[in-house]
């Protein structure tokens, strides 16, 4: 194991010294930022402290166990996984600035759009959706005919998939959608720090954000997903951060925003019912064991698909974008309909099949992972250097954004694809859980194209 430590440490120099030379012209946090963050904690700190130390079972709760079915103690396939890991990383590093090049006009000419977007259209967008998110909302609690309480109570166990007396069975839909309520609560937040506004406007933006994060906190907790909770808070933290001029406030948020995501990790599943066991944090050791093991699972998953890949099941040849387009339409047809279909298993389902010989139990696969799944080594390299050239354009879009509600939203796609498409890359789950942010976007491409058409029209007549 002592190469593979050496290689691990080699990648987390080179995060380290690479942000460090970034921090004098970038002072907070953008997409390559983002990234490197999540990075050096999955393929840097998770490796070393296995590799160091070890997970203690007797701290771990039982959904945990199917870790110690990985060989992430053998030095040939641990050694491995660091290697691709650092090819995957050049590549997503060469491919940003590549694109980073490559998309500077049409990023600019997007970038310079956006700041021009009023106030105006922007709360009209916040409305549309907090009225969409909530009546999706207010369907998933009537068709539990359930008081809300009960829904709270044993949100956890729903998601699970367990059968609760007095709450009506049905599908997630409604709720998944509801999620869109969020955005709306990230527009509202951005236009409070709108200085260009009348104190009445922001004031009425304040009622606004209150609500909405009233009603984001309620989904968040029926939907009982620790991931989505803390990205909730950090949009918000960051939001203030970014918002604040005193280095103490400043301090605060980041130090406040640390501990939210400790906390969560550590407690959420027992607060949000997933689990009833009593936590047995009764050492420092077993609070560092469980902080890393909600972090092991993309570098295990990693290990266990260079070992079982293809002899275990095939190479998946890039077919999970379209497989993850037609699952979420095929399934909403047949909710639609009443008809059962049968549908391939998504690269994740595939990956819990590999791991617990069933695809129910959900283990996910990373960014690394689904490039390995989909084409070996060739499969990496591909997905990874895509990835850099999206985070390049989007960063291209939002860079030196002016106007607070986008400076907001760039925060929210920042986290995006910074913990979910890194650390879930199944594009079922990235599209479906996305939803939130993928929805609302169209929703304002929309508004925006049939506003520069009427502006088109008018000027032609003029």
């Amino acid at each position: 194991m002592v190469f593979t430590l050496l290689l691990v440490n080699f990648l987390g120099l080179i995060i380290i010294v690479f942000e460090t030379w970034r921090w004098k012209k970038i002072k907070f946090i953008d997409f390559l930022r983002g990234f490197n963050i999540i990075y050096f904690i999955i393929y840097f700190l998770v490796p070393t402290y296995i590799i160091l130390s070890d997970f203690i079972i007797s701290s771990l709760p039982q959904s945990f166990t199917w870790i110690f079915s990985i060989k992430y103690k053998d030095p040939y396939w641990t050694f491995l996984a660091s290697i691709i890991a650092i090819i995957g990383y050049v590549c997503t590093i060469i491919s940003y600035y590549l694109g980073f090049a490559i998309f500077k006009s049409i990023g600019d000419k997007i970038n310079s759009q956006l700041n021009k977007v009023k106030n105006s259209d922007w709360l009209l967008l916040s409305i549309v959706i907090l009225f969409l998110g909530s009546l999706s909302l207010e369907l998933y609690i009537l068709k539990r005919s359930a008081p809300i309480y009960e829904l709270i109570k044993y949100a956890g166990l729903l998601r699970s998939g367990h059968k609760v007396a007095g709450i009506n069975e049905t599908s997630f839909t409604f709720l998944t959608f509801s999620s869109i309520v969020t955005f709306s609560s990230y527009i509202f937040l951005g236009l409070i720090f709108d200085n260009s506004s009348t104190f009445k406007k922001r004031l009425f933006y304040f009622f606004g954000f209150g609500v909405s994060a009233v009603i984001s906190l309620l989904m968040l907790i029926l939907k009982a997903g620790r991931l989505h909770i803390i990205n909730y808070l950090l949009v918000i933290l960051l939001t203030l951060y970014s918002s604040v001029k005193n280095r103490i406030f400043k301090v605060f948020f980041i130090v406040l925003s640390l501990l939210i995501i400790i906390l969560i990790f550590l407690y959420g599943k027992y607060l949000l019912r997933i689990r009833f066991e009593e936590p047995s944090y009764n050492s420092l050791h077993n609070i560092i064991s469980n902080v890393f093991v909600e972090f092991s699972f993309p570098y295990l998953s990693l290990i266990n698909l260079i070992y079982s890949i293809p002899t275990k099941a095939s190479y998946r040849y890039f077919l999970d974008l379209p497989i993850g387009i037609l699952r979420i339409i095929m399934s909403l047809i047949s909710k639609i309909l009443g008809i059962k279909l049968d549908f391939p298993l998504t690269i994740s389902q595939q990956n819990t099949l590999i791991i617990l010989g069933t695809e129910r139990g959900g283990i996910p696969v990373d960014i690394l992972g689904a490039g390995y799944f989909s084409a070996s080594i060739f499969g990496v390299i591909f997905i990874m250097s895509c990835f850099g050239m999206v985070l390049a354009f989007f960063e291209r879009i939002f860079n030196n954004i002016i106007h607070p509600v986008v400076k907001t939203l760039k925060i929210v796609w920042i986290l995006y694809f910074s913990t979910m498409v890194v650390l879930y890359a199944d594009p079922a789950i990235l599209f479906w859980d996305g939803v939130y942010v993928l929805f609302p976007t169209m929703v304002f491409l929309i508004i925006y194209f049939i506003s520069e058409y009427k502006k088109y029209s008018l000027h032609k007549k003029g």
